[in-house]
C-alpha cells in the first residue's frame, strides 16, 4: 500500500464496504469527497492523539494504515490493540512500529526492549500531518544529492538527514515569484525616494543659510 495517509470513504460499522484511498493514489476523489481542507484534518487527528495521551497511553505504532478519515470527517485510530499500556506496575510495552515512523533514537532497536514515549509518538504523528499536507510525501524522501547509492529512508531518519525535495525551489510559482520581486523593487525605489528627498531637503536648507536669501534664489532659478 502507498505509504501516505489514508481515507476512508465509508464510516466503521455502516454495513458498506469499506473503500480506502490515499491522497496520492486518487487525490481527485479525495478532493471531491472531503470538502474540508487537509489542515482541518491535521488538526483533528493531533487531537485524537492527544486524547490517547491523556488517559495515559502510548500509541507506539503511529502509522498512515492506523488513522482512518469517514464521510462525516471524523478522524479515528484503530488497531488499538497494539497501545502501550502502564497499569502502575507493570509496562506493557508496544511491539510494533513501522520504520518511517520511528524517531531517530529508536531506528534499529527491538520494539520488544524499548518504552516508548509520547515524543517517540510525536514524531510519528509530525510525518503523518506533513504527509497529509505535501500530498503523501515523507519529509526525509527527498532528492538524494550525496555520491553512491541512496540510503534507505530508515537511515535518513537515523542521521537526521532532510534533503529537499523535488521542485522545492518552485512550491510558490514563477508568476507569483515575478510579482513578489516587483513588489521588492517598488519598496527599493520608495526608499532611495524618501532617502533623496530628505538629504536634498537638508542641503537646500544648509546652502540658504550658506549664502543668503538673494544668493539662493539665484541659486534656485539655476537649480
Amino acid at each position: 500500500m502507498d505509504k501516505s495517509y489514508i481515507f476512508l470513504k465509508s464510516p466503521i460499522g455502516s454495513g458498506g464496504e469499506a473503500d480506502i484511498y490515499t491522497v496520492r493514489i486518487r487525490p481527485e476523489l479525495v478532493a471531491k469527497v472531503y470538502k474540508k481542507p487537509h489542515g482541518d484534518y491535521a488538526r483533528k487527528l493531533a487531537r485524537a492523539v492527544r486524547s490517547v495521551h491523556s488517559r495515559g497511553y502510548v500509541i507506539g505504532d503511529v502509522n498512515e494504515s492506523n488513522v482512518l478519515v469517514a464521510d462525516d470527517a471524523i478522524v479515528t485510530l484503530v488497531d488499538t490493540d497494539s497501545f502501550q499500556v502502564n497499569d502502575g506496575t507493570t509496562i506493557y510495552r508496544c511491539t510494533v512500529g513501522k520504520p518511517e515512523y520511528t524517531p531517530p533514537e529508536l531506528q534499529g532497536m527491538s520494539f520488544r526492549d524499548v518504552d516508548r514515549s509520547v515524543q517517540h509518538d510525536l514524531f510519528g504523528l509530525g510525518v503523518l500531518i506533513y504527509q497529509l499536507l505535501m500530498e503523501g510525501t515523507h519529509p526525509f524522501g527527498g532528492v538524494f544529492s550525496g555520491q553512491g547509492e541512496a540510503p534507505e529512508l530508515k537511515d535518513r531518519i537515523k542521521r537526521r538527514d532532510i534533503s529537499p525535495t523535488v521542485g522545492a525551489g518552485f512550491l510558490i510559482s514563477r508568476c507569483l515569484w515575478l510579482l513578489l520581486f516587483l513588489c521588492y523593487l517598488w519598496l527599493c525605489r520608495s526608499f532611495f525616494y524618501f532617502v533623496l528627498s530628505r538629504d536634498m531637503a537638508i542641503l537646500r536648507h544648509v546652502l540658504r543659510r550658506m549664502f543668503g536669501v538673494r544668493l539662493w534664489a539665484r541659486l534656485r532659478m539655476v537649480w
